[in-house]
């Protein structure tokens, strides 16, 4: 990050996101030319992203998480547990997108906010997690009360 002292609690001052839309201007092909308040809220939708992708990957059932697959959804039963850990909150919609494909911009994230999103989010920086959700892994008591009998359409 090239200027690091110009980030806040998590976020950037009005002036850096003001500064970046008119760096930006230079590279403007088509659409509405950026301004601050835009970009200001781009980034609060990316970080908002990034802490969901953390909170998924450190729930207690050890959900499974790389950025090449995203949560790498398999099977019937561990695509019921994902569109129910989707489902739980309005929020986590913006993690149906991750089902089979990681997301570009994690690393960049992990390098900006490297203490993660959230205070209070514990963050994994590894490779990702070691146990994928697949269609056998619903055995432990925390998937077990995710999953959700369904006979709709596939949701990933």
């Amino acid at each position: 990050m090239e200027h690091p002292q110009e980030q806040g609690d998590g976020s950037f001052k009005d002036a850096t996101f003001t500064a970046a839309a008119e760096h930006l201007k230079a590279f403007h092909v088509t659409g509405k030319i950026k301004d601050g308040m835009s970009l200001k809220n781009k980034w609060s939708t990316l970080k908002r992203t990034f802490t969901l992708i953390e909170t998924y990957q450190n729930h207690k059932s050890g959900f499974h998480w790389d950025n090449q697959n995203g949560a790498n959804i398999h099977g019937t039963a561990a695509e019921s547990v994902f569109k129910t850990y989707v489902d739980q909150l309005p929020s986590n919609g913006l993690m149906r997108e991750f089902c089979n494909t990681g997301s570009q911009y994690y690393d960049h994230f992990v390098q900006i906010l490297p203490t993660g999103a959230s205070s209070s989010v514990r963050t994994h920086r590894g490779t990702g997690r070691k146990t994928a959700m697949t269609a056998n892994s619903t055995d432990s008591p925390d998937s077990q009360s995710l999953a959700t009998a369904s006979s709709a359409p596939p949701y990933c």
